[in-house]
């Protein structure tokens, strides 16, 4: 059933936002369940996959600053617990992508939002990783741009190129990707749409900086 499936993500979800601090040693098999799980056929049941896996990748951030306080009054070394839970996922980063490509190319403008928005997150908690990645993900990333009817899909898709450019140290990987990305950087500068203009001109002066 359906809903029974998506009754339990909402319960990870729940365990997740609530207790982000104890959540280094599922990372694994939260992360290998959820990603399985992006084959989903019922599209309700998909996006909930694809906001749990968002919540637990932002869950490293929030754990992160949890722990810090709690191991300074423990005596214990500040990075032995958060360092564990973002080598963890930054293993995993090619599993991921391989779970992402395939729902990119999705006919659902749903599907194709809600994996943009787990790009969107990832960008910001894992660059360097994400980064390795992004000449095979440029041309679904291009084909997100070029999708002017959709502008929440064109805005998140900017913002985390700009995040992946101001990473910096892969002027390599940058320099593949540049010549494929700047049509489209020029085309959303010359958008009627306020927020992807901005999010153009930021992306613009991120490439510049980036290679």
């Amino acid at each position: 059933s359906w809903k029974v499936r998506r009754a339990a993500v909402r319960v990870i979800d729940a365990i997740i936002k609530s207790r982000p601090e104890m959540l280094s040693q599922f990372y694994v098999i939260l992360v290998e369940q959820l990603v399985s799980r992006f084959i989903e056929r019922e599209e309700n049941v998909k996006l909930e996959i694809f906001q749990t896996f968002s919540s637990l990748v932002k869950s490293i951030i929030v754990g992160e600053t949890s722990n810090q306080g709690d191991e300074m009054d423990s005596g214990l070394p500040s990075l032995v617990r958060t360092r564990s839970s973002a080598m963890v996922l930054s293993d995993q980063v090619p599993m991921i992508i391989e779970g992402i490509v395939s729902e990119l190319q999705s006919k659902s403008s749903k599907s194709r939002s809600g994996v943009t928005q787990l790009h969107v997150e990832m960008s910001l908690s894992r660059p360097t990783q994400l980064c390795e990645h992004l000449p095979r993900l440029i041309p679904d990333l291009v084909t997100n741009l070029s999708d002017t009817n959709n502008a929440h899909i064109l805005t998140e898709t900017l913002v985390m190129l700009k995040r992946l450019f101001r990473s910096g140290g892969r002027t390599d990987i940058f320099s593949q990707v540049a010549g494929a990305l700047i049509p489209h950087i020029i085309e959303a500068i010359d958008d009627d749409y306020f927020k992807i203009i901005s999010e153009g001109l930021r992306l613009a002066g991120n490439v510049v900086k980036g290679l």
